[in-house]
């Protein structure tokens, strides 16, 4: 129990980042350019390796599918379509129509829903992962083999990354700014992180963080940020600047979340309920913290600035998570009944 709680507090370190991540307000007074670094470089692979981490095991990949397209595909196109057909009646800044929620582009669905781009690339990247980390070459090869193959796998992710789909594509500027159809030319970069999660399954959860190993961990970080300043990854954008040091930070970031978040869950109880409860939500906040965000600012206009950003923050996490919890409970309740 304590394992699965303490996967669940990571999770909900990761969602708080990805928020953090999108409203300007929370890094905007912050001048270090070292804490953007860090932080855009951990908040999406933690996710996938997160995600990866139950990838091994007997299901079967048709049952796999099943799986995900359940929790993660279904939520994504019901959720979208249903705010797009209420958007004709009401103010829900739907700007996107149905070819945007198909093809699955941050650009296309633009704010406050361009985040949900992810879940339909997590679907994929999740379907198309879960084979590989089940073949008898992945799951026979010793530790050291595996992490060779995830870095190959994470280089080619980048050049791929970089590849101007109007040269592959000539007239299809279109690909240029968002991308092929469910972020399939980000599967090889995301795939290497849920590949390094699937493979490091056995230890995550019998993790006991290492102090000294923490420490060193802090001090390369140190050294990379000030040897290779501005780094950063932006998935949705396909931007990841100074790779190598972007990579070596976000193994730094998601070592660090992991053993945050197990001292949270071993060692302050009354903080790993709350942690844990965002994280097993997650899903809510990272489709609706954008639109919850923007509602409360401008239902909050003309009160101070500080107090503003502060309750708009807060609310667009708590809501979300409140509103998650309500759902699943009467979920249980109807079906129960």
């Amino acid at each position: 129990m304590k394992r699965t709680g303490y996967i669940d507090v990571a999770r909900g370190i990761s969602i708080v980042l990805v928020v953090m991540g999108h409203e300007s307000g929370y890094f905007g007074s912050i001048p270090s350019a070292s804490f953007h670094s860090m932080v855009s470089s951990t908040r999406l692979p933690l996710f996938f390796f997160l995600s990866g981490l139950f990838l091994m095991g007997d299901t079967s990949s048709c049952t796999h599918l099943r799986k995900r397209t359940k929790t993660i595909l279904l939520p994504y196109l019901i959720t979208l379509t249903a705010v797009w057909f209420l958007g004709k009646m009401w103010p829900l800044s739907a700007n996107y129509d149905l070819v945007a929620i198909a093809y699955g582009a941050g650009n296309l669905l633009g704010w406050p829903w361009s985040p949900c781009w992810f879940l339909p690339h997590l679907w994929l990247a999740s379907v198309l992962t879960h084979p590989a980390a089940n073949t008898g070459v992945f799951r026979s090869a010793s530790q050291l083999r595996r992490y060779v193959y995830c870095a190959a796998i994470a280089g080619a992710g980048v050049i791929v990354m970089g590849i101007r789909w109007t040269d592959v594509i000539p007239g299809f500027y279109f690909f240029t700014r968002n991308g092929l159809p469910l972020g399939l030319d980000l599967v090889l970069f995301t795939s290497a992180y849920m590949l390094l999660g699937a493979g490091l399954k056995a230890r995550v959860l019998s993790l006991e963080p290492n102090i000294r190993l923490l420490m060193a961990t802090a001090f390369i970080c140190m050294v990379v940020i000030s040897l290779f300043p501005g780094g950063g990854l932006d998935l949705n954008q396909r931007t990841i600047l100074m790779p190598a040091a972007t990579l070596a930070l976000s193994l730094a970031g998601i070592y660090w979340v992991l053993g945050l978040a197990w001292l949270i869950d071993h060692e302050w109880s009354w903080a790993a309920e709350g942690a844990r409860l965002i994280g097993q939500n997650s899903l809510y906040i990272l489709m609706f913290h954008g639109y919850v965000y923007d509602s409360m600012m401008l239902s909050m206009d003309g009160m101070s600035y500080v107090y503003q950003k502060a309750l708009a923050s807060t609310s667009c996490i708590l809501i979300p998570t409140g509103a998650g919890y309500v759902g699943k409970r009467m979920a249980s309740w109807v079906h129960s009944g």
